[in-house]
């Protein structure tokens, strides 16, 4: 991703429910590129996006906040995806976000992450919003009981 200038396109979220619109999204990612062009394709599709730049702040901001999704990053510095997605998943107050990992290299993973779904980067706008709209629409269709 790191050199490419992206353009960003206007996308509807589709027949989507509204709830599912206007979702709160939170990137943890440490390069500065990758979190603007995935913030920016997120609120082109009206998300409200939050980012954090490293583990520890997304692990802060995952409780503090309450996403409806989390996207992380694998590889970051001081505390790795591996251990973001580990630490989320054994909080209580943060087990049910669905996590959406994007990495260059997700063959980290084992299946005691638990995340529902993996793109590598760098990762197709339309493929992550199909992604985005697909967990969004199975966490919000799982909390209403339909």
């Amino acid at each position: 991703m790191a050199g490419k200038a992206e353009s960003v396109e206007a996308v509807d979220p589709g027949n989507s429910p509204a709830s599912v619109a206007k979702a709160r999204i939170l990137i943890i990612d440490d390069d500065p590129l990758a979190r603007e062009i995935l913030s920016r394709r997120l609120k082109a599709a009206g998300y409200e996006v939050l980012l954090a730049a490293e583990g520890g702040a997304g692990l802060w901001r995952a409780k503090r906040d309450k996403p409806d999704l989390v996207i992380c990053d694998l590889h970051m510095p001081l505390a790795p995806g591996e251990l973001v997605i580990l630490a989320l998943r054994h909080d209580p107050g943060t087990a049910s976000i669905p996590l959406l990992v994007v990495s260059a290299d997700p063959s980290r993973l084992g299946p005691e992450h638990r995340v529902d779904a993996v793109l590598a980067k760098p990762v197709d706008a339309q493929t992550l919003l199909t992604t985005v709209r697909r967990l969004l629409s199975s966490r919000f269709t799982s909390e209403t009981g339909g």
